[in-house]
């Protein structure tokens, strides 16, 4: 599996990645849970964080704002789900990797004469470099390196949701005073 993340640019993208990513969105999907569909559904162009929300002028505009971050939030937070399990299931299978190359080194070992034989950590190194091995243990760091990346990203949105609502609590705060003084 390449692990380039330079040229993910979906959820599709990601899920194709991964061993399990569309059949647990599939799964998802018939329990009743709505999973983006990169096929049936467009995107629109993010849109950049304004830098003062003082100045969304109008209260549908602020509400526009809260909602595409909402969902910005929704969408990491689904992706991360899905990752999670795949991160899971790709640990599982570096152990069963590990485990199997160390078998058949160890019954290759068996064929030897003991003086040819190689010690246990020259057998261990020897199965950390095996190509069955280090593939498995790149799949976990895409993974994680996938987890680590939105999980950030989450963190940011988060920090904006709250600062969109803030900024509606500010308003609605201010009318409220503006209704009780006149």
């Amino acid at each position: 599996m390449a692990t380039s993340y330079r040229d993910l640019r979906s959820t599709q993208d990601i899920l194709s990645r991964t061993n399990h990513g569309h059949e647990i969105a599939q799964m998802l999907q018939s329990l009743g849970f709505w999973v983006r569909d990169e096929r049936t559904h467009t995107r629109a162009a993010p849109q950049a964080f304004p830098t003062n929300v003082e100045q969304i002028e109008t209260p549908t505009a602020l509400a526009d704002a809260q909602l595409y971050w909402q969902s910005e939030l929704s969408r990491v937070t689904e992706l991360l789900g899905v990752l999670e399990g795949e991160r899971f299931d790709a640990k599982q299978d570096a152990k069963r990797v590990r485990n199997e190359v160390g078998a058949q080194l160890l019954d290759e070992q068996q064929t030897l004469d003991a003086k040819d034989r190689l010690k246990s950590t020259e057998l261990k190194m020897k199965a950390e470099i095996d190509q069955r091995v280090t593939a498995a243990d790149e799949r976990v760091s895409f993974v994680e390196m996938l987890i680590s990346s939105l999980d950030g990203l989450r963190s940011s949105i988060e920090g904006k949701c709250r600062v969109l609502s803030r900024e509606q609590t500010r308003r609605d705060n201010e009318l409220q005073t503006r209704i009780r003084h006149s």
